[in-house]
């Protein structure tokens, strides 16, 4: 049945004029069509569904990246915000230093998913599926925009269809090659999936931050982060650990997840790859048995690594193994989160046995 309903969602998709509109830009489409929408005489509840205190609109106005804002409405002295996020959950701070301007009055955050994190005062979430449940109640007598406007609310529906079933099928596991999910290709929505699946992971990875704090507690001028990003349509999770501030910084040490790469990485500010390796290999934080021909792992890990070692811009040095290989069985489920935080762990623990042992020789 969810087979069945998934591939009926992404047929809706391909037949649909609006959401071929909205490829262009995801997030900028969906605020300049509220903003449209808002402007129009029949669809002006629109504006009282996000915020219901505004109930005259005369002398309204509504603009468009105001102070890099995506939506926001002039009233009565006051400015509403409204922050549409269907790829990511929005940055905390900078939802504080939106509050910070005395004229805000109250903020919207929109998405699929609702924030893992209690928002600031004067901001609340709501959801594409009440966006879209609103849109279909309002009254339209133009027969071109209630087309249009029917089509949108089948889009976002869509849309929340596919997110909701694809977390659902890879739940507990950070994965992204189900024979489902695959068909988000289809409809170019893989990266939406990817971002907010690699931000559900990073929830469960709490309890890694609270742990590594605490390791560190007697390591001055270090510090452990958790990051994302996204680059060249995959998404990034890195578990570093950092020594000094940008005017002091010294290197890092830590784990990236990549698509199903597992990075082991080390980065120095000084030496080349080969010296930087090296030193890796010295203190058993990479691997010295691998080989192209008879032994493809990484700590006993299957991996498709090519190159010993990988790196980027001449410091930024790692060995890496897969965490899933459609072309092979897998050896292990290293998919699984509980596996996954397993490992980040073991290697962090290793790392900060390094610093504690080495660092001020090694960092320096």
């Amino acid at each position: 049945m969810e087979r069945n309903v998934f591939i009926e969602n992404i047929e809706k998709l391909e037949k649909s004029p609006v959401f071929a509109m909205s490829l262009g830009s995801k997030e900028l489409f969906h605020s300049n069509f509220w903003a449209y929408l808002m402007e129009q005489e029949e669809c002006r509840s629109f504006i009282t569904f996000f915020f219901e205190e505004i109930t005259n609109f005369d002398g309204i106005r509504i603009e468009r990246e105001d102070k890099n804002r995506d939506l926001v409405i002039f009233y009565q002295g006051n400015e509403y915000v409204i922050e549409n996020k269907i790829k990511s959950y929005p940055d905390y701070s900078q939802l504080v230093r939106y509050s910070e301007n005395t004229k805000l009055k109250r903020g919207i955050i929109t998405g699929i998913t609702e924030p893992p994190f209690d928002l600031p005062d004067g901001w609340s979430f709501i959801s594409y599926h009440n966006i879209s449940s609103f849109l279909r109640t309002l009254s339209i007598s133009d027969s071109h925009l209630k087309m249009v406007v029917s089509d949108y609310c089948d889009v976002l529906d869509s849309i929340n269809t596919l997110m909701e079933l694809s977390l659902e099928e890879t739940s507990g596991r950070l994965s992204y090659w189900t024979e489902n999910i695959k068909g988000l290709y289809k409809v170019r929505l893989m990266d939406v999936y990817r971002k907010i699946k690699a931000d559900d992971f990073v929830i469960h990875c709490e309890d890694i931050n609270q742990e590594m704090n605490e390791l560190l507690q007697d390591c001055p001028n270090w510090k452990f982060g958790i990051f994302r990003s996204f680059h060249n349509g995959k998404s990034t999770i890195s578990f570093e650990i950092q020594k000094g501030s940008e005017e002091t910084y010294k290197g890092k040490i830590g784990v990236q997840i990549e698509d199903n790469q597992f990075r082991i990485f080390l980065e120095l500010n000084s030496g080349n790859v080969g010296d930087i390796f090296k030193i890796g290999l010295d203190e058993n934080w990479f691997d010295d048995n691998f080989d192209k021909k008879n032994n493809r792992t990484i700590f006993k890990h299957p991996t498709t690594m090519s190159k010993n070692p990988c790196s980027y811009s001449g410091h930024w040095v790692y060995q890496y193994f897969d965490t899933y290989n459609d072309s092979v069985e897998p050896v292990e489920d290293i998919q699984d989160y509980g596996t996954l935080k397993d490992l980040i762990k073991e290697y962090l623990k290793k790392a900060v046995h390094i610093i504690k042992s080495k660092g001020k020789e090694l960092f320096k």
